[in-house]
C-alpha cells in the first residue's frame, strides 16, 4: 500500500512546484521517497514470485527505481516499468503508472516505435486466431474494460471500439490498462491487484514480444 501522505504529496507536486517549495517540502518528499521504494521492492518481488522471467530482465530493478524517483516525485507522476527480457527488441512490458486520480497498471507496449508496431500488425494478421483470443476473451474484458490504450486517456466506463481484434490493426498503442483508485492503491490491496492485472495481460506481452523479437 501507499501512505496517503505519499499521495497527498504527489498531487501537490503534480501542480508545478516551485524550488523553493520543493525545499521547504524536502523531508515530506524523503518520506515519499522512501515509501514508494518499500512498495515497489514488494511489488517487484511479488511480479518475480508468478514470473520468473522478471529478476533475470530487471537486474538491480529497485536501486535503479530509487535513483529516478527523486526526479519523479518532483514533477507528481511516478512510472516503474518491468520488463520480461532483457532483449531490447522486446517492445512489451508490465508497467505502473501512479498519479492522484489518473493511475493505472497492466501490460504490453503503450507507445512501441513504428518499426515495432510494423511486426506486431503482422503478426496479428497471420495468428488472427490467437489475437482475437486475447484482446476479445473473457480475461482481458474483465481486467481491461477500455481496450488497448496508452494509458493516457481512460474512459470512466464501457469498452473500447478495439475490443474488435481486426479495430486493434489501426491502433498506435497497445498497452493494457487497468485503472486504480486513489482508495485502492492506499489499501493492503495494492500489490496483490496490481499484479493480478500484471498476470491478465501476460499473455498480451508475450504475443507482442514473440512479434518484435522474431
Amino acid at each position: 500500500m501507499i501512505d496517503a501522505k505519499t499521495m497527498g504529496f504527489l498531487a501537490d507536486s503534480g501542480r508545478d512546484p516551485t524550488r523553493e517549495w520543493l525545499a521547504a517540502h524536502k523531508r515530506d518528499l524523503e518520506d515519499a521517497k522512501a515509501d514508494l521504494k518499500q512498495f515497489a521492492s514488494r511489488l517487484i518481488h511479488c511480479v518475480a514470485s508468478i514470473d520468473g522471467r522478471v529478476s533475470s530482465a530487471n537486474p538491480d530493478l529497485t536501486n535503479r527505481f530509487a535513483r529516478v524517483l527523486g526526479a519523479q516525485l518532483a514533477r507528481g507522476v511516478i512510472s516503474l516499468t518491468i520488463r520480461t527480457s532483457p532483449d531490447s527488441r522486446a517492445a512489451a512490458t508490465y508497467f505502473v503508472h501512479i498519479e492522484p486520480g489518473a493511475s493505472y497498471s497492466g501490460g504490453g507496449a503503450r507507445s512501441p516505435a513504428t518499426k515495432f508496431s510494423r511486426l506486431l500488425r503482422q503478426q496479428m494478421m497471420t495468428d488472427t486466431g490467437r489475437w482475437r483470443e486475447l484482446v476479445e476473451g473473457t480475461v482481458f474484458r474483465t481486467f481491461f474494460h477500455h481496450g488497448l490504450s496508452d494509458g493516457t486517456s481512460l474512459a470512466t466506463s464501457g469498452f473500447g471500439k478495439n475490443h474488435d481484434a481486426m479495430d486493434s490493426l489501426n491502433l498506435r498503442a497497445f498497452g493494457a490498462c487497468r485503472p486504480l483508485p486513489d482508495q485502492l492503491l492506499q489499501s493492503t490491496n495494492a500489490v496483490s491487484e496490481i499484479v493480478r492485472a500484471f498476470a491478465a495481460a501476460r499473455p498480451l506481452i508475450d504475443f507482442i514480444n514473440r512479434a518484435t523479437t522474431r
